[in-house]
């Protein structure tokens, strides 16, 4: 197994797309016990780190480390007020280097029939209470759904409705992109 620069690309974007909030790694332990099965055993230490031993035992092998939080920065939303969503941070991050853009939820849980009153798809995700349309100020649609696709590269719902001026986002277990 060569190691090339497309390979370790390839690993550090799989690393880096698999979502992993502090306390909910779970899809950033799988992908990174994907990516080092290969490589030797891994195993999960009773603080949820995971280790992997290449050539364990070995007399006189080459002994590597490398280390790497499995979490990322999150948020979590605290309260509605005044029309504000106040959340407080997942992780630790210095709150000056977050951007400051205001975010309009257009439309978030529907009963079924306001769904159907307003002509949403049959079986939307809004009626589970995992969707929201939202608008960012100074971002069109086109890039708020470019954005939410790096945080889900491989599922999730991102539909851009540009002539209506939002972005549907949703956490469905499959990929599904469109226009509206």
């Amino acid at each position: 197994m060569s190691i090339t620069t497309e390979r370790i690309a390839a690993a550090a974007r799989k690393l880096c797309e698999a979502p992993g909030p502090s306390g909910r790694e779970c899809a950033a332990y799988a992908a990174a016990k994907e990516l080092l099965s290969p490589m030797g055993e891994v195993k999960r230490t009773p603080l949820g780190s995971l280790l992997c031993c290449v050539n364990e035992g070995k007399e006189g092998a080459p002994h590597l480390l490398l280390e790497a939080h499995l979490d990322q920065i999150g948020f979590i939303v605290t309260r509605v007020e005044e029309g504000f969503l106040r959340f407080s941070k997942v992780g630790g991050i210095d709150a000056r280097w977050l951007p400051a853009a205001p975010v309009v939820i257009h439309s978030a849980y529907r009963t079924p029939q306001y769904n159907a009153k307003v002509g949403g798809a049959s079986h939307s995700q809004h009626c589970y209470g995992t969707a929201a349309d939202i608008s960012v100020k100074g971002q069109t649609p086109a890039a708020v759904a470019a954005y939410a696709r790096t945080l889900m590269p491989d599922w999730g719902g991102v539909g851009v409705y540009a002539g209506q001026g939002f972005t549907h986002i949703d956490v469905r277990e499959t990929r599904a992109d469109w226009t509206g």
